[in-house]
């Protein structure tokens, strides 16, 4: 990772000037704001250019639009990762080509749903279920 990603991480995710103090050692725990750990976990995230983001409740500090906001940085920034956020908020589907939804009564099943031109749904049992994914 070169001080140029590290840095155009940390503007992606509004911690710009926090640029100045990369080399600085202390108690970065206790001095940022939960949501400035956020952002930098994201900066992180950015830097580490993975193929697979799993969001659990990592965005929470944030209200909505800023929430909105930094899907959409990783979207743009990660345009080949596949991005799963867990959670319950209705909007969350729109940020989202694909969503899974747990389906009550139907034993170690869920529904996969596809949006977009030609929707689709299908049921995924588990292998404990005796089923292959379908």
């Amino acid at each position: 990772r070169s001080d140029a990603n590290v840095m155009g991480a940390l503007q992606a995710v509004e911690l710009a000037a926090f640029s100045s103090r990369l080399e600085e050692k202390g108690r970065w725990d206790q001095a940022l704001s939960a949501s400035e750990r956020q952002r930098l976990a994201l900066a992180q995230v950015l830097c580490a250019r993975p193929e697979v983001v799993i969001i659990e409740g990592g965005l929470s500090a944030f209200d909505h639009s800023t929430q909105v906001k930094l899907h959409y940085v990783l979207s743009r920034e990660l345009p080949r990762a596949v991005i799963v956020s867990v959670g319950g908020a209705p909007d969350l589907k729109d940020r989202h080509s694909r969503h899974i939804e747990l389906v009550r009564g139907q034993a170690d099943a869920a529904v996969l749903v596809e949006r977009g031109p030609s929707p689709q749904r299908a049921v995924l049992k588990t292998e404990a279920a005796g089923e292959a994914h379908g």
